[in-house]
């Protein structure tokens, strides 16, 4: 079921609490009417707008070591402070800062 963010509605004459003031979310039906009314003071509130979490883990994880690999890049690793071995590709063994 999808998540939805509300806040207090743009025409609300009334202050409203802690919870519609800022945003809140609700898990909903899609089939579901959209929120009328804070659950806590019954103000007015309204669904609001919020970009989507598009892709999956391995997406944001950035390429495997196979990819990098394959695409001729050299990849160092931290072995201590200020001091990286190769793991693959071309360039000094180690680099030392």
């Amino acid at each position: 079921m999808p998540t939805y963010v509300y806040g207090l509605a743009a025409e609300a004459s009334v202050a409203g609490c802690g919870k519609c003031r800022a945003t809140f979310e609700a898990v909903q039906r899609m089939s579901d009417a959209p929120l009328t009314l804070c659950p806590d003071c019954g103000a007015p509130v309204e669904r609001r707008i919020q970009a989507p979490m598009v892709g999956n883990e391995k997406r944001l994880k950035g390429p495997s070591e196979k990819r990098m690999r394959a695409g001729g890049f050299t990849q160092f690793k931290r072995k201590g402070k200020g001091y990286y071995e190769k793991s693959f590709g071309k360039g000094p063994d180690a680099l030392h800062g």
